[in-house]
């Protein structure tokens, strides 16, 4: 699918995840459960996604998960195609760009849930 045809998407369902440890099954704790799925190869929008992923862990207290995914994004930022580098979160301050976004989101998010409320 093209670029431009995607963007008009959004979020629909794209894979069907299958938890290892069995617990997506019937009766199982996370069946049913929603998943957000990155592909660390060719989405250069992974590399923000999982740094953020990583400074929250590491600030929820998941050290060993954040010490994890730290090396992921290092191998990622080498790897990225030159068209990541256009990208606004691909500078120093790139964490801190996604943060706001992704806060920005939240809050709107938040808005839409209160207004539901209200009607």
């Amino acid at each position: 699918m093209k670029t431009a045809i995607k963007k008009l998407f959004g979020l629909y369902g794209k894979f069907l995840v299958t938890r290892t440890d069995g617990m997506s099954g019937p009766g199982e704790k996370h069946y049913g459960c929603d998943y957000f799925v990155l592909d660390l190869t060719h989405d250069p929008l992974a590399i923000p996604a999982v740094d953020a992923y990583a400074t929250a862990a590491k600030a929820a207290g998941y050290d060993e998960l954040a010490a994890d995914l730290r090396p992921a994004v290092c191998r990622l930022e080498r790897n990225a195609a030159p068209w990541t580098d256009l990208q606004p979160w691909n500078g120093p301050d790139g964490v801190a760009v996604l943060a706001d976004l992704l806060e920005d989101r939240m809050e709107q998010a938040e808005e839409e849930l209160e207004q539901a409320d209200e009607d």
